[in-house]
């Protein structure tokens, strides 16, 4: 790691050098030629700012300065066309003649957006002639909400596009996105696949695309669930910039709740224990009046989850960036810094990382052109050796009426349950820590020429290689906690965490992973306009090899000043690897093991238009995959896709529709194949490792013994998922951009999904079946985007909306005979969506005992051990009983995919202050809290404080079997931990079924540009300063938790985050 950290360094050494040598040639390459200058206003006589200037067929221009004046160095003798240019104005070109030197140009706005440049597969395309259902934002829209992760900056901005955050904690990078509900998209930046998209830092990000139709499908394998298009920022001919943007702020948890507190864990003890029968009436494991003096605040208990936890954590970044040119050369550069602690007070929970990126290009002759483009970044994440999961377990289970010290002396540790004291599990210099650390370099160098004897001809040649390397670097530590015996008055220690024989042994382990992935690809293009016909044609091939290797080495030390596995003792040291193979589906940086996988395509794509009417674009991909048996790795996979601009037809001209700026249908089908569920399921083989049967390992002589097992038996003929994708889209734009939409229908339909065929085979084959191509499924939906922008004088705003609906259906699921006409109903998913729940008809809480002495029997004993309070369900198939012939379709709508997604972003300024808004929601979506959040008292112990609104008796001394016991009305139902009445009420039904739907205000930024006159003092070109808000504020209906977030690992996940931030921007 040590020689790789030094690479980078030099790398930055270099990249420096380069950057003074192109800023100490760039007067004197822009001296050659005439030059051109003027200003650029608008039609107030305002100056247009930051407006492009381009001589028109090359890379040559600059931009104007505060006043909207440019100087434009212009080769050759001649007439030369400049292309004027600037968001929210209306392109136009103007020729100069060779005499002219001053050229004064007045650009009109323009709100339609129809002639912004969009990132497709392989190229550009002005949004107007789009074909396919493509979403996009910029640099700008993708910083309006601040995260230290890229996915959860598209929260709500992208119709279809769907980001769920499960957790904050810092380096998790827990957060998913998927594209119309379809699963994992894959992920192209700069051409190339990568899956680094959430370590990316957002000021190098030029653009974002998301391609949700068929023109995903040029893309072939993976890219069957869409592919998300991220573009790097390039150089640009003119004057050299540079730019500074940080920002500090806090971090805190948000929706999360505490547990109990001593008192009323006290009361629900005692409720508990007379619910299910194990005392008495009147009976009491805490007295009432010991629980009136927790009441009055005569005692204090103690509350596990404020224990070395913050409310508020500091968090930084600091980007600077530099970017220019000349006609020859341009470059950009950008290094980023992010630091964020976590909640712990302790500060042993952190993450910290560093971006490096260089994109350069440059002419080399007059028709070739070279770019290399070098990403770097390294990061570290902290913690100490417990996960963040024990913790808030700890919080919602441990008594409160325990201390964290023992006897309440320092430095005795109380000795709670598994010794996760928080105390101790929270502090690194006790239990020791774990330490994660990513390195990666991504280079890509391109060549592109364009033939001087035949105009629009180009051919373009690139190779990339990406190299990552994880490591490891864990240290248990032994720690001590203590049980008072009050009877010896002494403290008695338990020791946690050492060596099972030896138990003052601390342990290191060490490890690493590293993939390699090479990408060449060879292509030829060509463009040009015929008239009114336009045509454009590629030619690509393309080839990959992913690898991926690891070790691993372990050791037990005495002493922990001495940290390394070189100090560690030999005896029962470990020294292995991650045998596993390649997993399809799960990104590579998710995976581990010892694999190689390789693929090989040729693709092409023709498009044509005439007079910027009627467009289509109709391209193929063949695919090679290494995962298949000879004779199936190819696959041959089209794609057609048409626009109709009506708004441009003479016979709606004639109409005299003014307001109508644009109207275009749009229709694609395609076909993509998908290998990510192949493993090479054709080879024919043993596994060797450590044996088992269940559970139970098998062993000789006391050790654990490597068996040989059989693979499935292989199947040959095992080829592509094959997947259809339709889609039917409407575009709208009106009164020069004032209003605008786009609304899409789509339909994918996905066959050849591996299965294994569910019949019986004799256990002595000792083999399971080959999977094969059997199943299949449909998703249907819909999304729609709805713009509005306008000004009034000074005062400019825009709103956009976007929603997106989607449902899938398993159109064919290989299933077997389950032996009655019921069970074969309710276990055969074919032609059922994939989102429903299973459980009972809810029909309220029992008022009284004999509400539930007259309802049908539900806890196989009479129902004697059931409350007031308890649910009580419909006995839906009318035996008398309720038991899971009852079960039947109930809810649809999971949590982490919600079938309706949505989001609104609200855009102000007036002068030099702005306003951003972001709101995101979905609805549709259930929750089923689970483990500890459904079941108060797990191991007899406390739970998390929403447990205290229930049902329970009026007087605690009185009989729940007595018919005349008066009863307080509560949320949830009695507590009765370990009964039948406990496990029919954390059933799936209705009730237990929470609506999670919500709309949440993800981000919200103020900011303020300073008076150009004041900034200038510094020779600044622009200051910014502005406050930043994300996830400030949730509406939802879920009670108690967060709705991304409840489920996830028992619900002891880390929280979500409120994050507040005070930064500038500076430009020079």
């Amino acid at each position: 790691m040590m020689a790789f950290s030094n690479q980078l360094r030099n790398m930055a050494g270099a990249l420096v050098m380069l950057f003074l040598a192109i800023g100490l040639n760039h007067g004197s390459a822009w001296a050659q030629g005439r030059s051109v200058s003027g200003s650029v206003k608008d039609v107030g006589g305002n100056p247009v700012i930051g407006a492009g200037v381009l001589v028109k067929g090359t890379d040559r221009g600059t931009t104007t300065d505060l006043d909207g004046n440019y100087t434009l160095p212009v080769q050759g003798t001649g007439t030369v066309t400049l292309t004027f240019s600037s968001l929210g104005y209306r392109e136009r070109n103007v020729q100069i003649p060779q005499s002219q030197s001053v050229l004064n140009v007045v650009l009109e706005e323009d709100m339609t957006t129809l002639n912004d440049v969009v990132v497709v597969a392989y190229g550009t395309q002005k949004r107007a002639s789009l074909t396919g259902a493509i979403s996009s934002v910029n640099s700008q829209a993708l910083k309006e909400t601040r995260s230290e992760n890229v996915v959860n900056m598209l929260a709500g901005k992208m119709a279809g596009v769907r980001v769920v955050q499960t957790s904050g904690e810092p380096g998790s990078f827990s957060s998913s996105i998927n594209i119309r509900g379809l699963g994992q998209p894959l992920v192209i930046i700069d051409g190339v696949p990568r899956d680094n998209m959430e370590r990316l830092d957002a000021n190098e990000i030029e653009s974002i695309s998301t391609l949700k139709d068929a023109s995903a499908a040029i893309y072939g394998m993976r890219a069957s669930n869409g592919v998300i298009l991220i573009t790097t920022k390039k150089g640009k001919s003119g004057d050299s910039h540079i730019e500074y943007e940080g920002y500090a702020g806090f971090s805190t948890p948000i929706n999360t709740p505490d547990g109990l507190n001593a008192w009323q864990f006290m009361e629900i003890t005692n409720e508990n224990n007379i619910m299910r029968g194990s005392m008495a009436p009147g009976s009491f494991v805490y007295s009432l009046d010991e629980i009136e003096k927790y009441k009055s605040g005569q005692k204090v208990g103690t509350e596990w989850w404020r224990i070395n936890n913050n409310n508020y954590s500091p968090q930084t970044s600091h980007t600077v960036s530099m970017s220019g040119g000349n006609d020859k050369i341009q470059y950009f550069s950008n290094f980023a810094y992010l630091s964020q602690q976590g909640v712990f007070s302790t500060g042993d929970l952190n993450y910290e990382r560093f971006n490096l990126r260089s994109n350069i290009s440059a002419d080399v002759t007059k028709n070739l052109k070279a770019e290399v483009l070098i990403n770097g970044m390294m990061d570290t994440k902290n913690s100490p050796y417990y996960d963040t999961e024990i913790f808030y377990r700890t919080a919602w289970v441990e008594k409160p009426v325990d201390a964290a010290y023992a006897n309440y002396t320092k430095p005795y540790m109380q000795n709670i349950s598994q010794g996760y004291n928080p105390l101790a599990i929270t502090d690194s210099d006790i239990v020791g820590y774990k330490r994660n650390k990513q390195r990666l370099i991504q280079v890509t160098g391109t060549l592109t020429y364009d033939f001087p004897w035949v105009e629009g001809l180009q051919a373009k040649a690139s190779y990339s290689y990406d190299y990552t390397n994880w490591e490891f670097k864990e240290l248990k530590k032994s720690y001590t906690l203590y049980t008072y015996n009050i009877d010896a008055n002494e403290f008695l220690p338990s020791v946690y965490g050492g060596k099972d024989d030896d138990p003052d042994l601390n342990s290191i382990k060490r490890g690493t992973r590293f993939s390699q992935n090479n990408l060449l690809q060879a292509s030829l293009s060509y463009n040009h306009d015929f008239g009114k016909h336009h045509v454009a044609a590629l030619a690509l091939y393309e080839q990959q090899t992913t690898d991926m290797d690891n070790f691993y080495a372990m050791r037990y030390i005495q002493m922990n000043s001495l940290g390394e596995l070189s100090n560690g003792v030999s005896d029962g040291q470990v020294g292995s690897m991650d045998s596993a193979y390649y997993t399809s589906g799960v990104r590579t940086s998710d995976q581990s093991g010892l694999w190689k996988i390789a693929s090989k395509s040729l693709v092409g794509r023709i498009n044509y238009d005439w007079s910027e009417r009627y467009y289509i674009e109709a391209a193929f991909r063949y695919d090679g995959s290494s995962k298949f048996y000879k004779g199936h790795q190819w696959g041959f996979f089209p794609s057609v896709s048409a626009g109709w601009r009506i708004s441009e037809e003479p016979f709606v001209k004639n109409l005299s529709l003014n307001f109508l700026d644009n109207l275009k249908l749009r229709a694609s089908f395609g076909e993509s194949g998908d290998d990510s569920t192949a493993n090479f399921q054709y080879i024919e083989g043993y596994e060797y490792g450590p044996g088992s049967i269940d559970w139970w390992p098998i062993l000789w002589n006391g050790k654990d013994q490597n068996l040989v097992k059989l693979l499935a038996t292989p199947n040959e003929n095992l080829t592509w998922i094959r997947t259809q994708t339709a889609n039917i889209g409407l575009d709208g734009n009106f009164w020069n951009g004032l209003l605008g939409f786009e609304i899409d229908f789509f339909q994918r339909y996905r066959t050849g999904k591996p299965a294994t065929r569910n019949v019986t085979i004799p256990d002595w084959l000792g083999q399971s079946l080959a999977q094969e191509n059997l199943n299949s499924d449909r998703t249907r939906g819909f999304d729609l985007t709805v713009r509005h922008h306008n000004h009034f004088g000074d005062f400019l705003y825009g709103i956009t909306g976007n929603m997106a609906f989607s449902r899938m259906m398993n159109r064919y699921v290989e299933h077997t005979d389950y032996g009655t006409q019921y069970l074969n109903w309710r276990n055969n998913s074919t032609n059922r969506y994939n989102d429903i729940w299973w459980g009972y008809d809810y029909a309220g809480q029992f008022n009284d005992l004999y509400e539930i002495w007259d309802a049908p029997i539900m806890d196989n004993l009479g129902n004697s051990q059931l409350k007031p309070g308890d649910y009580c369900y419909e006995d839906w198939n009318g035996d008398g009983v309720i038991d899971e012939n009852d079960l039947h379709p109930i809810k649809y709508g999971a949590q982490t995919s919600p079938v309706l997604y949505y989001g609104l972003t609200l855009d102000l300024s007036w002068k030099g202050i702005d306003l951003t808004a972001v709101f995101q929601g979905g609805a549709f979506n259930n929750v089923k809290y689970d483990w500890y959040l459904s079941t108060p008292f797990i191991y007899d112990k406390n739970g998390p404080d929403f447990f205290f609104d229930r049902w329970h008796m009026e007087d605690a001394s009185a009989d729940p079997l007595d018919p005349r016991t008066k009863w307080v009305r509560g949320y949830l139902p009695t507590t009765s931990q370990g009964s039948n009445a406990m496990s029919l009420n954390t059933s799936t039904s209705a009730a237990s079924l929470h609506e999670a739907s919500y709309i949440r205000l993800k981000s919200l930024e103020l900011g303020y540009t300073l008076p150009k006159k004041w900034v200038q003092k510094v020779n600044a070109s622009s200051v910014r300063v502005f406050t930043n808000a994300y996830n400030l504020l949730t509406c939802t209906g879920l009670k108690y938790l967060d709705p991304e977030h409840p489920s996830s690992g028992y619900g002891t996940t880390y929280p979500l985050i409120c994050t507040v931030n005070f930064g500038v921007n500076i430009k020079f």
